[in-house]
């Protein structure tokens, strides 16, 4: 009896570990390209077993810190 609370104490803290990590990660990756940290923690620790998913939806998401180039019109004789 014993031995299966220790066991599973074991795994609860592996795990608690590794959701940590992983929200630790895509925290400080999402402050990289302008997002909240507190949100992007969260999202990351709770969506631990997919780790690298968080990650790469950061990676599409446009970085909020600077703003979107002007789009320049590739015709010959354009204002700009």
């Amino acid at each position: 009896m014993l031995a299966s609370i220790i066991f599973v104490l074991f795994i609860l803290a592996v795990t608690l570990s590794v959701m940590l990590l992983a929200g630790r990660f895509t925290a400080e990756y999402a402050v990289e390209r302008g997002r909240s940290k507190r949100t992007w923690f969260l999202l990351g620790s709770l969506f631990f077993f997919f780790f690298p998913i968080p990650w790469m939806v950061l990676g599409l998401l446009p970085d909020t810190r600077r703003p979107n180039p002007p789009v320049r019109s590739t015709l010959p004789n354009a204002p700009y």
